[in-house]
């Protein structure tokens, strides 16, 4: 008796079969493409801190060789506008200029190499070093100056107590004899605006002062009757709180930022790009990575620096008077 093969013996594989196997391939390609994002996320990060650290390494060069950190001046009105080249310049192009550099990536410690990195402060383009690969809008090209990176001047929203307080001349060496150089902000990260007009946590709404103690004042809605900007981040090279100043008068991540029109207070606050939280860079040159559920009075206390109301010190030394550094 000749033997013959059953029926599913023939069949090979069954739609049962095909669709075990096609769901492992994509489980498989799932966590494959999960890995390769996290490795990129991971890689952001890192230049990101870098990024940081180089801004820390800068300060304390300035502050060798001018007596003191980069001062804020008064801002200037939001609403109307102010004339051009009114406004006084961003920390981080003070740093540029007085150091001599096009940017502040590739420094060594001790500022061995800076005469190396000499080169000319080329205004309205991306530097290097200024914004994050982690936020969308610094790098998709929607201004031509970007800054991801903002001077901390406390925790008020005057913008009065902190390292970069605005009117006060400030060195390292009373941070240091004050709070510790390791426990008070330098310098966080914030997300550059989208461009447009519309309410959006990278954008800030332009309200009537002064602010209340509740802070913007959004609606029951939790919207904000408001005109909303969405230029934030837009410049590295003046200083103000629409591109390079925020303070810690609220958490990290929050959904509405706001600013005077007269320009004399806001509630800017720090964001990024990053889902493990935003980059703090320490007035030491340390970098820390601060969770989005960061307790607010542990945030608050980074940002001042204390007796904030010591009256505005004389005028630093110039440059030429001042040893420069190795």
């Amino acid at each position: 008796m000749r033997f013959r093969p059953r029926p599913r013996d023939r069949a090979g594989y069954t739609l049962i079969d095909a669709l075990v196997a096609i769901a492992v391939v994509a489980v498989v390609g799932l966590f494959s493409i999960m890995a390769l994002t996290r490795g990129r996320e991971s890689a952001r990060s890192v230049t990101c801190q870098r990024n940081l650290a180089q801004i820390g390494l800068a300060l304390a060069f300035y502050d060798q060789t001018q007596g003191a950190l980069p001062m804020i001046g008064e801002p200037s009105p939001i609403d109307p506008p102010p004339a051009s080249g009114s406004t006084s310049p961003g920390p981080l192009k003070t740093l540029l200029e007085t150091l001599g550099v096009s940017s502040l990536l590739g420094m060594e410690p001790e500022g061995r190499n800076l005469d190396r990195l000499k080169g000319p402060v080329l205004q309205g383009i991306a530097v290097p070093g200024f914004f994050c690969a982690s936020d969308p809008r610094a790098t998709g090209r929607v201004f031509p100056s970007p800054v991801s990176y903002r001077a901390t001047t406390g925790d008020d929203a005057e913008g009065r107590t902190g390292g970069f307080a605005i009117g006060k001349r400030t060195t390292l060496a009373e941070i240091e004899a004050a709070d510790g150089l390791s426990y008070t902000a330098a310098f966080s990260e914030r997300l550059v605006g989208d461009g447009r007009p519309r309410q959006a946590s990278e954008n800030y709404a332009l309200v009537d002062g002064p602010l209340s103690e509740q802070g913007c004042s959004p609606d029951a809605s939790g919207s904000l009757q408001a005109d909303w900007r969405g230029d934030a981040g837009a410049s590295w090279n003046e200083a103000g709180w629409p591109s390079t100043l925020y303070n810690h008068a609220m958490p990290p991540g929050s959904k509405i930022s706001c600013l005077t029109r007269d320009g004399r207070s806001a509630r800017i606050g720090a964001s990024s790009g990053h889902v493990a939280g935003v980059g703090l860079l320490m007035f030491d040159g340390s970098v820390k990575r601060i969770v989005w559920s960061v307790n607010p009075s542990v945030w608050r206390e980074f940002a001042t620096v204390s007796s904030p109301h010591a009256p505005v010190g004389p005028p630093a030394p110039a440059a030429a008077d001042r040893p420069k550094p190795p």
